[in-house]
């Protein structure tokens, strides 16, 4: 796969001007620009604005994510975060947690897009991503990114398929809802319950499937993934389904 970039734009100015800044070392953005709409949906997927109002903190299992998580990050505030490697009891992988210590950046994010604090509920793209449709796609990769899946191996599975699970269904149906703006469709959403190995509690998930070849080919070439991990395996996907390639980053081999 070539190296993919995220472009430079200024896509709509942020109305924000906060009144101090505890660390004069942080930038603070006056412009939404694609990486910016990237790192705001990974942060809403596989992320987390601690309730200690001080902490971002980021949870992958792949490395590299991780480090372009952070990377992204310094390239948008100049703040670099720590990553730690975890074993998680319920979990036989293992996982890294970037965590970025930085009281404005947590301030900006949660009051420029209204990013929950604490326990993720109530998700919802922010308003000004969704009504750009340069930062609508690439708010999109990063939460795809994050949540995403699709097959390891394309040619090992049966039925190949794009997939995205969330805990909210309203924010499932949103995502949809904004797929259709690139002519992605989708599944129903699709409910799924698991019981806790531990305990009684049985939780509830929504997952977003694309099975048609035609959806999978229009949404991995329109909004797709950027990570490295995912997108060869995109790549690889439009290899078994015999397709041409509309997005540069995509390579037939």
């Amino acid at each position: 796969m070539t190296k993919q970039w995220i472009p430079e734009a200024r896509l709509v100015t942020l109305d924000y001007y906060p009144t101090t800044i505890k660390n004069k070392k942080v930038f603070i953005p006056k412009f939404l620009t694609p990486k910016l709409a990237y790192y705001v949906g990974y942060l809403q997927g596989d992320g987390c604005l601690e309730s200690n109002l001080k902490r971002i903190d980021f949870t992958d299992d792949n490395l590299d994510q991780m480090n372009l998580i952070n990377d992204i990050n310094i390239e948008l505030f100049g703040v670099s975060g720590n990553i730690r490697r975890r074993f998680p009891v319920l979990s036989k992988k293992v996982v890294y947690t970037l965590e970025i210590g930085s009281v404005d950046i947590h301030k900006f994010l949660r009051n420029v897009f209204k990013i929950c604090v604490g326990v993720k509920k109530d998700l919802s793209i922010p308003s000004m991503i969704k009504g750009c449709d340069s930062a609508l796609v690439w708010y999109l990769r990063g939460l795809f990114d994050a949540d995403g899946t699709l097959p390891k191996d394309a040619f090992a599975v049966k039925q190949s398929f794009v997939d995205i699970t969330l805990k909210d269904k309203s924010f499932i149906e949103e995502i949809r809802e904004a797929l259709l703006t690139f002519n992605v469709i989708t599944l129903n959403p699709y409910r799924r319950l698991a019981k806790s190995p531990n305990s009684d509690y049985i939780s509830e998930t929504w997952e977003l499937r694309m099975r048609k070849r035609a959806d999978i080919i229009r949404f991995i070439n329109e909004v797709g993934f950027f990570g490295e991990h995912k997108a060869k395996r995109a790549s690889l996907l439009l290899n078994r389904l015999d397709a041409a390639v509309a997005q540069p980053g995509y390579v037939r081999h």
